[in-house]
């Protein structure tokens, strides 16, 4: 079953197209899942299963061997039919806590025009390019975050399809 997981998600990653992505669904996600756990361990893989469940999707967590060579907690696929794949995951350390959907491919400029259109209140900190990676960061005051959080946007552009990434993080200090 878990190496069956691990070539599914192989398979969904190398084959989705970016025409499918949706910005409404990652931007649910986002919401539903990372914000709306408040980042509680707990929250996110029901939460993320309930989602799943709701866009007729299937749910598989990642095999602990996966999570740790991603370096996070847990973590999920969503996926359609392997046409529409979105990745879940949580990860903390001693001085953080976060949440991050990821999806194949490249959409840096909707998921900017996506969190300066939801937040309002959102302050760029920061807006740099490294390599083939760019990377946006906010800081947004949100409701039930005493100390506030960080928003990032992470995009990995490339030539190769198979190599674009774009990943939206809640991330809070503790």
């Amino acid at each position: 079953m878990r190496k069956g997981l691990c070539s599914s998600i192989a398979a969904t990653v190398l084959s989705f197209d970016v025409s499918a992505c949706e910005i409404g669904k990652i931007g649910e996600l986002f919401e539903y899942v990372c914000v709306g756990s408040q980042l509680q361990q707990e929250q996110i893989g029901q939460i993320a299963q309930q989602r799943a469940k709701y866009y007729g999707m299937s749910f598989e967590p990642f095999p602990r061997q996966l999570s740790k060579q991603l370096g996070v907690d847990e973590g999920w696929a969503i996926s359609y039919k392997n046409l529409e794949t979105y990745f879940v995951s949580f990860g903390h350390d001693e001085k953080r806590k976060y949440c991050t959907v990821s999806v194949k491919n490249e959409i840096k400029e909707l998921l900017r025009s996506y969190i300066e259109e939801k937040y309002s209140n959102s302050r760029k900190i920061a807006d740099e390019v490294q390599g083939a990676s760019s990377v946006l960061v906010y800081s947004v005051d949100l409701w039930g975050y005493a100390k506030g959080a960080i928003i990032s946007i992470q995009a990995v552009e490339s030539d190769d399809p198979d190599l674009k990434m774009s990943h939206i993080s809640l991330v809070q200090t503790q």
